[in-house]
Parts: C-alpha cells; structure tokens; sequence
C-alpha cells in the first residue's frame, strides 16, 4: 500500500498557561507599587485567588477587564487599616512565606493561615522576619504564622539555597 502526504503548514496562536508563582509575585509587587499595575493573562488558579484576596485585604484596588487584571496597589499600608487580620493562604507556601514580611510592615497582628498540604510544611522563613524586628510565631515551625510589625529597615543576609521562595 502506498501512501501519499501532502506537504502542510502549522499556523495558529496559542495562548500558555499563566505561571502561578509569576502571577503570586506580580499581585504583591502591584500591592506595594504606586499607581496601576496591568497582569496579562492572569492566572485563575487557587493560590493566584488567594494572593489576590490578600492583596484586596491589604488595600489594593482589583479589576478583572478584558483578559486584564488591575491592581492599583496600597503604598501607604501603615496608614490605611486593612479589612481583616487572618489571611487565608489556601494552600499556597509561595502566599504565605511572601506575604508574612508585607504583613510585618504593619504594627498590628497578623495571622496567616492555610489549608491542606501547607499545613505540613515548614514556614522558617520566621526566623528572618525576627532578625528584621517582626515578632512572629508558628505552630512548632508550622502554619499558622503570626506576625507583628513594623520591621526594620537595613541590610541583611538571606539564604536562598532552600528555595527561590525566600528570596523574593
């Protein structure tokens, strides 16, 4: 049997899935940014709705339009009281290890909860936040983390080799 192909071309667009982390990142960047920050292709998985409901806790103005997402952020997060002081990270170490230094800009307490697996990973992150003048506590290094503010400003030393999640 014999079989004849016809020479064909691809074309098209495609559109890749939003990066979780990369959309975690962008929300609390435009929380603590001045003016309106524009996200692309947003994510709309549950760890990206849970940074945005922090971030709308926190402050920040957010509108879904288009395919867009607009955050106007709060850069005056120790005048502005926020709406809640529990934060629920879902299940979400990327939510809460970022969002517990922002919480401990606040002189207020701050609980950040989470759900599921989050509950069984360690959250050592603390211990930087007290060098930086936060108090905070965990459930014997376990979610939830606790944070009081303010932290101080100055130069420190992180360890990024456990995670890129320290870090940022």
């Amino acid at each position: 049997m014999k079989r004849y192909t016809l020479s064909s071309r691809i074309k098209g667009t495609i559109c890749a899935p939003s990066s979780k982390s990369i959309m975690i990142r962008a929300v609390a960047l435009a929380l603590l940014a001045e003016g309106i920050s524009i996200i692309k292709n947003p994510s709309e998985c549950d760890d990206a709705k849970a940074a945005l409901d922090i971030a709308e806790i926190f402050g920040a103005g957010i509108e879904k339009k288009d395919g867009l997402l607009f955050i106007e952020g709060n850069t005056s997060l120790k005048e502005k009281p926020i709406k809640k002081s529990h934060l629920h990270c879902g299940e979400s170490g990327l939510c809460m290890r970022m969002f517990s230094p922002v919480a401990g800009l606040l002189d207020k307490e701050i609980v950040l909860e989470g759900q599921g697996t989050l509950l069984f990973r360690p959250m050592t992150m603390v211990e930087e936040l007290v060098k930086l003048g936060a108090r905070c506590s965990t459930k014997d290094g376990l979610p939830p983390v606790v944070v009081r503010g303010p932290i101080s400003s100055g130069r420190y030393t992180l360890d990024g080799s456990l995670s890129s999640q320290f870090i940022t």
